[in-house]
């Protein structure tokens, strides 16, 4: 199962174009989401309360199509050219991201009731909780529009999530050996190349 998952994890990295699970919480019930969000107008966005809020992040706004938020590690060229990829994947814009150092990231950090300066995790935040390690993973894999991601999100799911997580834990600690860091004063590599509208409507540090 570690094989299995450090391999997925490597081919995400590699492919082109150019995730243990915190106790759930209820926070997202009776949410209200404009189901006829238009994917072609991604700069549209609505001050969800409900959403915001309970992701800890009251005066940020939302992007209309938004459904999960990623917290990434944002010097890591591994987990950039990750981001890259649920991008290219993720036509609709179902998931937003934020760096965990940024202030975003550090808000809802706290929120999820890790340590804001906990790096040592991706997090992802969704309409059910709050989700990491290889969990939270394969939660945002399963909703790639490829059927290569989707079905072996589906198969790892039932490996039991210590052993997932035994195989996430090797990739996260070895992350940086994979494609280095950023520099202190560089431009994430997953922001280059995107205009200013595909930045502000799925970054949210950037908001």
């Amino acid at each position: 199962g570690a094989r299995m998952l450090g391999a997925v994890a490597v081919a995400l990295a590699a492919t082109p174009p150019t995730l243990r699970r915190i106790p759930q919480r209820r926070l997202f019930n009776n949410m209200k989401i404009n189901s006829r969000a238009s994917p072609s107008h991604p700069r549209r966005t609505v001050m969800y309360s409900s959403l915001s809020s309970k992701w800890g992040v009251p005066s940020v706004e939302i992007p209309e199509t938004c459904r999960g938020l990623i917290l990434f590690d944002g010097v890591c060229n591994f987990c950039n050219a990750w981001v890259n990829l649920v991008i290219d994947y993720d036509p609709k814009g179902e998931f937003c991201f934020a760096p965990l150092q940024s202030d975003v990231g550090k808000a809802v950090l706290q929120q999820a009731g890790r340590d804001p300066n906990d790096i040592s995790s991706f997090v992802l935040a969704d309409e059910e909780g709050f989700w990491i390690k290889s969990t939270a993973a394969l939660r945002v894999a399963k909703k790639l529009n490829n059927p290569v991601f989707s079905n072996a999100a589906l198969g790892l799911f039932a490996v039991p999530s210590p052993l997932r997580d035994l195989g996430y834990r090797v990739v996260a600690e070895n992350r940086y050996n994979f494609l280095g860091k950023i520099a202190a004063n560089e431009v994430p590599k997953c922001k280059i190349g995107k205009d200013a509208e595909v930045l502000r409507s799925r970054f949210l540090d950037e908001s």
